[in-house]
């Protein structure tokens, strides 16, 4: 059974991230997520603050968990809390970045020689190690073992739920005339079970517009402040409120 969400009180701050705060609760299980109005440059050198981003993050994010939670993807989602907040659960972070790409683009088509929108013939799945001070190298299964991050009946799980968390937003997105490149997730452990973490949201996947092949993260990473917040609240609108009537009633 899930917590009362308006029994929860804030309490300290438990991790303060680029993007998002954590704050613990008077119930050791769950956390507040706060998200910033902070972006950070694709070269990950520079911060910049961008006016309402913290509010459509979250608004992206619950949505996108809510959806996920339909299909029956274990997530530390609960619900949301405010404007700019939300409820997860605690979760013990496993540190890898599990980045799943559909489409060559960016560094990943430079370095394999690929034609830049080059759709994969399967999906590729890349663990990177989360450091900052190492530059997140890439690195495999073998060296979580190594490390004692995790073990193969959890690499196993991550793989297959990063597999079908790509399947179904593939589609998710696709319905809303974006092609999803690639996309960056984050899992965690509880009692015993892995669950999917962090947030989904525009500052964690990359999108291309399906008629025009508008590159949105290339938009997003040129754009001045007021221009991302126009194109994140543009974006918004379009992946939770689309024009279709029949899109409406598959949401």
């Amino acid at each position: 059974m899930e917590v009362n969400i308006k029994k929860l009180e804030k309490e300290s701050l438990f991790l303060d991230g680029k993007t998002k705060k954590l704050y613990q609760t008077n119930n050791p299980d769950y956390l507040f997520m706060e998200y910033k109005n902070d972006l950070v440059v694709p070269d990950g050198k520079k911060i910049i603050k961008v006016r309402g981003k913290s509010q459509i993050n979250n608004e992206v994010s619950s949505h996108v968990f809510q959806f996920l939670d339909s299909y029956h993807i274990p997530n530390h989602y609960v619900g949301r809390l405010d404007e700019k907040s939300c409820v997860v659960k605690r979760v013990d972070i496993i540190p890898i970045n599990v980045v799943i790409r559909n489409i060559a683009a960016g560094s990943f088509a430079k370095n394999y020689k690929l034609d830049e929108g080059q759709v994969l013939p399967a999906p590729v799945i890349e663990f990177y190690f989360k450091n900052d001070k190492l530059g997140n190298p890439m690195i495999n299964e073998y060296h979580l073992y190594a490390f004692g991050y995790s073990n193969q009946d959890e690499v196993r799980t991550i793989q297959r739920l990063a597999a079908k968390v790509n399947a179904v937003l593939r589609n998710f997105f696709e319905r809303r005339n974006f092609k999803l490149v690639d996309f960056k997730l984050e899992f965690g452990r509880s009692r015993n079970n892995i669950y999917l973490a962090d947030e989904i949201s525009l500052d964690t996947v990359r999108l291309w517009e399906v008629t025009s092949d508008r590159k949105i993260e290339k938009e997003i990473a040129h754009g001045k402040e007021t221009e991302v917040g126009k194109l994140y609240a543009e974006i918004k609108q379009k992946l939770i409120h689309p024009k279709n009537k029949e899109e409406k009633n598959r949401t």
